[in-house]
């Protein structure tokens, strides 16, 4: 194993043993790049060096719960260091090891309950690895993670216990996201959240930060409730039945009103002397004969190549996140390197990263680390071949 590698891997395997006073004392929520301080007997690194990436996103449900995933990415580029990432992957996956994380949220949750007065639990926790791109996923949900008041939704005590705050900052190589609930929208929001309308509504925070106690306070506002938008079943197609019905009714009734005042143009001719309407038929052209008369010949227009090309300019503020980067991955025969995509979008490396592991999760496109460099792929793109250059 290379020397760079093994400290991230030691890092990680501290932060598994070295949550245990956090509910207790209430103490701030160890890193997953390595800064917590391992209670067992183990070789610490003299230079740690952190996971590459790590990324905290909370979706917001509108029953308070919060279904939470957290991303660790480390740098694994070497036969060695995959071999590696894959025996450890496997000691957490059977239960010898807990994931990343996984013991550290449990306890922050129980500290907050204790501080709050609110019972919240950890529950239906998933861990998985991909080895392509050396990640540990941790999904779960938090139960009661946000409190009602009124018609308003407010994060504040679960990030509290009773000594301050879990959650103190975010460092260099992290990322949170909190996205609002379906239905809500931001009343209030701590000073330095950056606000994203993108596809989902969401706050952003990039490292490096630091999150005094009380930071935390974020207010939704809304009428949402987790029965649903509307009503379903046979109650619901009445209604749309009975809303096209009216649409007919409305529309046949403009079209006798404008017949009747004259606004219209009758499709016969009637016995008044009206003009005849104009032909819709081809137009005609004067051509001669031998013997000078002029005959009508009708013909038809070719069209011209300005009107048969479909038009390939499309505004791209109207395309999706996830719709830009389809289109650079097409332009460029279905792969890309991800800091081309960077440079070509103009967005931070944050960001495309945390969109690129979204997609990446719903099938959408494939992610293969090659060197120091991740290329961006379609699922069923041959990268084989591809050109490190």
């Amino acid at each position: 194993m290379s020397a760079r590698f093994r400290p991230a891997l030691l890092a990680l395997l501290a932060l598994t043993v070295a949550v245990a006073p956090l509910a207790a004392a209430g103490a701030s929520l160890p890193s997953a790049t390595g800064s917590a301080t391992a209670t067992q007997t183990t070789a610490t690194p003299t230079e740690p060096m952190p996971p590459e990436t790590t990324q905290i996103e909370i979706r917001l449900q509108a029953n308070g719960d919060a279904d939470w995933t957290i991303r660790t990415r480390l740098d694994a580029t070497t036969e060695e260091e995959n071999a590696t990432f894959r025996d450890l992957a496997n000691q957490y996956e059977s239960g010898q090891k807990t994931p990343p994380w996984l013991d550290t949220v449990r306890a922050a949750a129980a500290a907050s309950s204790q501080a709050s007065g609110r019972q919240m639990n950890v529950t239906d926790e998933r861990f998985t690895s991909d080895v392509n791109s050396s990640t540990f996923t941790l999904r779960f949900t938090w139960t009661n993670f946000a409190r009602e008041e009124g018609d308003h939704m407010v994060v504040d005590d679960a990030f509290n216990t009773t000594r301050g705050t879990w959650l103190d900052g975010l460092t260099e190589s992290q990322e949170l996201a909190i996205q609002l609930p379906e239905g809500y929208g931001l009343h209030n929001a701590p000073d330095g959240a950056q606000f994203s309308y993108e596809d989902t509504t969401s706050l952003h925070w990039y490292g490096p930060e630091q999150f005094d106690p009380g930071y935390m306070e974020i207010v939704f506002s809304g009428d949402a409730s987790p029965d649903g938008p509307g009503p379903e079943g046979p109650e619901a197609f009445l209604l749309e039945g009975l809303f096209l019905v009216s649409l007919c009714i409305i529309a046949v009734g403009a079209y006798v009103y404008t017949r009747r005042n004259g606004e219209l143009p009758s499709p016969t001719v009637g016995n008044d002397g009206g003009s005849e309407p104009p032909s819709a038929g081809p137009p005609t052209t004067a051509q001669s004969t031998d013997d000078g008369e002029e005959t009508a010949t009708t013909g038809t227009v070719e069209p011209t190549t300005e009107e048969t090309e479909p038009d390939d300019d499309v505004d791209e503020e109207l395309l999706s996140d996830e719709e830009r980067v389809e289109r650079l991955l097409e332009a460029n025969g279905g792969r890309m390197k991800q800091a081309s995509i960077v440079k070509e979008t103009g967005w931070s490396n944050a960001k495309v990263s945390q969109l690129l592991s979204t997609m990446e999760d719903d099938g959408a496109i494939n992610k293969l680390r090659i060197g120091r460099e991740n290329l961006i792929s379609f699922p069923d793109e041959d990268v084989t071949e591809f050109d490190q250059d």
